[in-house]
């Protein structure tokens, strides 16, 4: 196999899981080159929601990056403020939705200066919820993705979205809100968790995909002889209480697997695990 695999997009826990040191040595060992490592929720490392938390947050990423990177395995570090946490924060902490709103713009400025600094390599997850809200919450969302493709092209550093995946409606969504704000298109603006079609929209509009590295989905998308114009991401999440995960090294076995079936040759596989993550990750 000439190409070394990618995952673009898990989130490492050093807190409630392995940590991203042991993942990277993992991925290496599996035959992967670049991982791209996102942040979780404050709760999500026993945190309480508050700016202060969200900082700290960051620089824990920042050096589970750092701890993770090594010469033959490079990790892109993204820090975000999830769709989900919208809604958490004002059900759960009864955060109110415009005080939900100033935190989520008050960490984005945090990640511009991390990422204008160099620490941080990009944004994500940010988006819509894929699962039904009150306006209000979509709006606030909405929002915060806004500030967030703002902050994408003024530092250059590629962002990540979590989006509510209808289809082609989803993508034209995105097309109208950049048009609106006068952000261009990109290849380091990326559709987190694409289906075949936006895939293709996305590459067609200058923007990027990944999609879960699953047999089935894989299968999905050859077999609707979707060209290689994404990425396969593993989503994983980092946290041992957390039963059948999949990891960064799955997406290499199940690659290898595809290929000794014919399934795939390597021209895709190369397509998919250098040339489009070199495209979108690379600042």
């Amino acid at each position: 196999m000439k190409c070394r695999y990618a995952d673009p997009h898990l989130h490492p826990n050093p807190v409630k899981g392995l940590g991203g040191k042991i993942i990277a040595s993992k991925s290496r060992e599996a035959g992967l080159w670049l991982l791209g490592f996102l942040t979780l929720p404050p709760w999500d490392y026993n945190l309480e929601p508050s700016l202060d938390n969200y900082e700290r947050i960051i620089r824990m990423i920042i050096r589970e990056c750092r701890e993770a990177s090594s010469s033959d395995l490079k990790v892109k570090c993204f820090a975000g403020f999830h769709p989900s946490e919208v809604d958490r924060l004002i059900d759960r902490y009864n955060v109110k939705p415009m005080d939900a709103l100033e935190l989520g713009y008050r960490v984005l400025d945090v990640i511009k200066e991390k990422c204008l600094k160099g620490e941080l390599d990009g944004i994500g997850e940010v988006g819509h919820q894929h699962y039904k809200t009150w306006v209000d919450r979509a709006l606030i969302s909405h929002l915060i993705l806004e500030k967030a493709l703002l902050v994408s092209e003024e530092t250059g550093c590629p962002l990540q979205m979590h989006l509510e995946n209808n289809d082609d409606s989803t993508v034209e969504i995105v097309k109208e809100t950049l048009d609106r704000i006068g952000v261009k298109p990109s290849k380091r603006i990326i559709f987190h968790h694409a289906k075949p079609s936006m895939a293709v929209k996305a590459f067609r509009l200058g923007l990027s995909s990944t999609i879960p590295g699953t047999k089935k989905r894989l299968l999905e998308y050859l077999v609707n002889n979707v060209p290689p114009v994404y990425m396969l991401e593993s989503d994983y999440v980092d946290d041992k209480g957390r039963p059948n995960a999949f990891y960064p090294w799955n997406l290499a076995s199940l690659q290898e697997e595809l290929l000794r079936e014919g399934a795939v040759d390597e021209e895709y596989i190369c397509k998919v695990n250098r040339d489009n993550p070199l495209d979108a990750l690379e600042t």
